[in-house]
């Protein structure tokens, strides 16, 4: 199943944008000589530079939490929302089979075992 994930990876387009431009500022200001380039103005760059790749990290786990996976392969036995619902948290949207977790147990009386199941009887 997948949500909707334009926006966030319209988000996450931009935080990476944004990580890129914190890594070059970074880069010039190293390669400045050490008399105009601050100390502090460092410390701003590399501070600017850290808060970019934890805003592309936040996006990309956004990200990755628009798609929901089954941990087995299975079927989908019972669909109670339809594409496009507005669905509230906690919901519940599907109910997912798994045939191979499926046992089933069948309990057979003595009197009935001991008879004779056969067709020549």
């Amino acid at each position: 199943m997948e949500l909707d994930r334009d926006l966030i990876e319209a988000e996450f387009d931009k935080a990476k944008a944004c990580t890129r431009q914190a890594k070059l500022d970074l880069k010039r200001l190293k390669q400045l000589p050490s008399q105009l380039a601050s100390q502090d103005q460092l410390a701003r760059a590399q501070t600017a530079l850290n808060q970019a790749e934890a805003e592309s990290r936040l996006q990309q786990t956004r990200l990755d939490y628009t798609q929901i996976r089954a941990p087995f392969t299975g079927k989908i036995s019972a669909r109670l929302k339809e594409p496009g619902d507005v669905v509230p948290i906690h919901s519940h949207i599907l109910t997912i089979l798994n045939p191979h977790a499926i046992k089933a147990r069948i309990y057979v009386s003595e009197v009935q075992r001991s008879g004779c199941f056969s067709f020549a009887c």
